[in-house]
């Protein structure tokens, strides 16, 4: 009996998905920079955490916003800052692309990190 509830309790960890935990956030700027036939649009957005923000997290943040009626364009990028990173200056801390398939790709940006420790420092 107990090897059955074991074998079952492993077989839903493998099978059931992790729970999705996006970040909230605040949409700074939605703009469309549509060229020719290629329809584009680029959100900016403020995520509601103090500490470095975690990938996995901010991935699905991302993900959360595409797939809330943004799968339509062809090119699709998120632009994330967050804590005393107030504006998009120095660039965006997290920059999510997609594409209609879904994200074709995600990175950190430490240059606003780093402009935020020098002007600490002042």
């Amino acid at each position: 009996m107990k090897i059955k509830v074991l074998i079952v309790l492993i077989a839903l960890c493998i099978c059931t998905p992790a729970f999705s935990n996006p970040y909230t956030y605040r949409v700074i700027e939605k703009q469309d920079i549509s060229y020719g036939a290629t329809k584009r649009m680029v959100y900016r957005i403020y995520l509601n955490t103090q500490t470095n923000p975690d990938q996995t997290q901010m991935k699905e943040t991302a993900q959360q916003i595409w797939k809330d009626g943004n799968q339509k364009w062809k090119e699709f990028t998120v632009f994330m800052i967050f804590g005393e990173i107030k504006n998009f200056n120095s660039g965006a801390y997290g920059i999510a692309e997609f594409t209609p398939s879904g994200m074709s790709s995600f990175r950190i940006n430490d240059v606003p990190l780093q402009m935020l420790e020098l002007e600490k420092k002042k």
